[in-house]
């Protein structure tokens, strides 16, 4: 779990989640892409649904 604490004039909360996928993390809004997931080291990888 993660807080984040954001200037809503620079960005909103959708812009944030969808970054976070890009980068390999799976959220509540969006699924990462595999090609990005599969970068995380195992350690820390998990079950996808």
């Amino acid at each position: 779990m993660i807080v984040i604490t954001y200037d809503s004039t620079k960005t909103n909360a959708d812009a944030i989640l969808k970054r976070i996928a890009q980068v390999g993390y799976d959220n509540d809004k969006y699924t990462a892409p595999n090609e990005a997931y599969n970068k995380r080291p195992q350690c820390c990888q998990y079950k996808r649904n």
